[in-house]
């Protein structure tokens, strides 16, 4: 961070957050999309965040699912219809409160093996960059790992 930049954290409740992000972000992947009725799944609970993959993934004109916490998306991707809409990929945040990006990984990870649902990529969003990171990543099963502050590149290599 530059000696000139400073960090802003706004939090909206949840309820707030949910309802304004999927009502105008929904309405316009699904007018055009390429892609056919499949989505990215985003499991952060920062709404600036998300707002932000958001912006990259919808350059692109592909759909997005938003998760604000682990057990959230363990729902989406229960409840799924994967034959009419797959989840392409998973995108998710490590640090979030209640149930980590380790530990929501690791309950979709027992989800696929069972074949409840089917084979989903799962990729961490992180800010931090260690190796013990990275390790712990790999051991809850997840692909990759992207370092924030992302970058529209990094992601485009991920899910193209």
């Amino acid at each position: 961070m530059k000696a000139t930049e400073t960090k802003k954290h706004v939090t909206l409740p949840p309820h707030l957050v949910k309802s304004s992000l999927n009502k105008g972000f929904a309405a316009k992947n699904e007018q055009s999309n390429p892609h056919g009725s499949s989505f990215i799944l985003i499991v952060d609970e920062n709404p600036l965040k998300i707002s932000v993959v958001e912006f990259f993934i919808d350059k692109h004109n592909y759909q997005t699912k938003v998760a604000l916490y682990g057990q959230a998306a363990v729902d989406i991707v229960r409840n799924n219809n994967h034959s009419l809409s797959p989840i392409k990929l998973v995108l998710m945040d490590l640090q979030m409160s209640l149930i980590d990006g380790y530990q929501t990984t690791k309950a979709l990870r027992n989800m696929m093996s069972d074949r409840t649902v089917q084979e989903i990529p799962i990729i961490a969003l992180t800010a931090n960059d260690s190796d013990n990171d990275r390790k712990m990543c790999q051991e809850v099963g997840m692909c990759d790992y992207l370092v924030k502050p992302l970058k529209e590149s990094d992601l485009l290599k991920v899910y193209q």
